[in-house]
């Protein structure tokens, strides 16, 4: 495992843990439950354990190294600040996506390089699951927008589809 590789891991490590913790914190905030945010705490929390196994099991003593105190701390204050501005704006989903997004495309470049045959296919998994998880919170986003057709289908995101277009569709005909 080079140095490079290392940090790529630990940059991963920290923004699943971010995300975790965003996850806890809109969690808590949120009236209705939402069972999503839960969901993705829990896959991060699955990929920032098995990076810092992998991490931990490396013979080279600095590359073992976990998150210090000060990275606890700046993560803690961020997360904070980022769901009061999120809250404060009624924009949670929507920041929640974009650091599952950013998490996901450290993930999709991490298992591109990696070496390690065993680690590349738990973070395929990893990614089934974080593209999974952004599915469903984009689909929340577009019903939380109101831009849902009479039957429950999907319009689109930005600028609706027309009731017609959308029922004369062939491959939506039910």
């Amino acid at each position: 495992m080079t140095y490079a590789e290392v940090m790529r891991l630990r940059r991963l490590r920290d923004g699943a843990l971010r995300v975790r913790a965003l996850a806890a914190v809109l969690d808590a905030r949120e009236e209705p439950a939402y069972p999503l945010f839960a969901c993705a705490g829990a896959s991060c929390w699955r990929l920032a354990r098995l990076i810092s196994g992998t991490l931990r099991g490396h013979p080279f003593l600095p590359y073992q190294r976990g998150q210090g105190i000060a990275g606890r701390a700046s993560t803690y204050i961020v997360v904070r600040l980022m769901a009061f501005m999120a809250r404060r704006k009624h924009r949670s989903l929507e920041v929640f996506s974009n650091e599952l997004r950013r998490v996901s495309r450290e993930l999709d470049d991490a298992r591109a390089l990696t070496r390690t045959t065993q680690l590349s296919e738990s973070f395929g998994r990893s990614q089934l699951q974080f593209h999974r998880l952004m599915q469903e919170l984009e689909i929340d986003l577009i019903v939380a927008d109101g831009v849902v057709a009479d039957d429950g289908l999907i319009a689109g995101h930005i600028g609706a589809v027309g009731r017609d277009t959308l029922q004369n569709w062939p491959y939506l005909a039910l």
